[in-house]
């Protein structure tokens, strides 16, 4: 048997050599080449979503909006409420204000008054002054109130100038004062008395009548009543009713020229 043909080695080392040279260069290639340039972000584009995927979302956003409406509306609610109540305190402070420029006129200028405020029952008024004026007799308010049949009421002032023994004769004499200007200084009468007593004051040749003044208001307004007397005399009444259906009376006489003490 011959013996076996021999490869020739150069060959095969010539084509290794070879491959070797290829890989080579294919890597110094890629080692060389310039990185490809990246895309800009204006031109990508998210991968598309399924529809199932987009459904949840837009429920999401509805729920959101309609959460945000009810917000917007709950806040200007809350936003109407906060303007009416700067509203009525604003009116408060505007009548706390006038009622204080009030109080402080006595300390302004020369006058007498009277100021308080009484919670009348049907049939009821309010006595007050019994200051003293210029001719020494006492100045006596006497205030009375009627139901009118349209549901406005009625105020009727009267006004008369007592000495102090009538005073003290006819139960006035808790009313004297020396102060010119008083505040809460009267007493609650029933309408009975008030007309027995001022019935017997026009009756007495040592008192005289002042002058009377009416006026009918709303629960709730306000009126200035002037007297044409010597001194003249004004008086402001407010008047609302109450929760029993009784009335809430704020009452201010002043008279000026002032009222001079008896010497």
């Amino acid at each position: 048997m011959p013996p076996p043909k021999k490869t020739p080695r150069l060959p095969l080392a010539v084509a290794v050599l070879g491959g070797a040279v290829a890989l080579l260069w294919l890597g110094l290639e890629a080692e060389t080449r310039p990185p490809a340039p990246a895309i800009p972000p204006e031109l990508r584009r998210p991968l598309p979503t399924a529809a199932r995927a987009t459904a949840p979302v837009a429920g999401a956003s509805a729920d959101e909006l309609a959460r945000l409406r009810a917000e917007n509306e709950r806040l200007r609610a809350q936003l109407r409420v906060e303007e009416e109540t700067r509203g009525a305190v604003k009116e408060e402070l505007a009548d706390a204000l006038h009622e204080l420029a009030e109080l402080r006129r006595p300390m302004e200028i020369d006058m007498a008054s009277a100021t308080l405020r009484a919670q009348l029952r049907p049939g009821e008024g309010v006595v007050t002054g019994g200051y003293r004026m210029p001719d020494g007799r006492r100045l006596f308010a006497f205030i009375e109130t009627d139901e009118r049949p349209d549901g406005g009421i009625g105020v009727m002032g009267r006004f008369y100038a007592v000495p102090d023994i009538t005073a003290q004769a006819l139960g006035l004499q808790n009313l004297l004062t020396e102060a010119a200007n008083t505040l809460q200084h009267g007493e609650v009468w029933m309408r009975e008395e008030i007309n027995e007593v001022t019935g017997r004051i026009q009756t007495s040749m040592t008192s005289r009548a002042v002058g009377l003044g009416a006026t009918a208001l709303r629960p709730g307004q306000a009126s200035i009543v002037p007297i044409e007397s010597t001194p003249p005399i004004t008086y402001r009444v407010y008047i609302d009713r109450d929760a029993n259906n009784g009335l809430d009376l704020d009452l201010r006489l002043e008279s000026i020229p002032p009222v001079a003490a008896e010497p």
